[in-house]
């Protein structure tokens, strides 16, 4: 598609290039009603009805926190995406090594 790191996919581009899989960021306690809103009018757009990822139902929300990590801790976000497309084919038990947003709280207590 000719995508390079970090450049803008219009929906269009997306669709264009009918995708098994779509991954999106899920809106976590700090995120904004409208972002929350925007997420839920970008999956209920009937573009989206005609992709492969949409009809296999291979349209995923990953936390926010493994999309933007850039230190060592990106491993655990290729786990954490791996485990989202492969299901228990890859064990998710030490994601928690991941911290700093109010939902790991609960995670950092185990």
């Amino acid at each position: 598609m000719g995508i390079r790191n970090g450049e803008y996919v219009s929906k269009e581009l997306l669709i264009a290039g009918g995708p098994d899989f779509i991954i999106i960021p899920s809106p976590n306690s700090n995120s904004s009603p409208q972002s929350k809103e925007e997420l839920d009018n970008y999956l209920s757009d009937p573009a989206l009805f005609h992709t492969k990822a949409y009809q296999n139902n291979h349209i995923l929300l990953i936390p926010t926190r493994y999309v933007f990590a850039t230190n060592q801790n990106y491993v655990w976000s290729i786990e954490a995406l791996c485990h989202l497309v492969h299901g228990t084919a890859f064990d998710e038990n030490k994601v928690h090594m991941i911290t700093g947003l109010p939902e790991d709280d609960a995670l950092e207590k185990e």
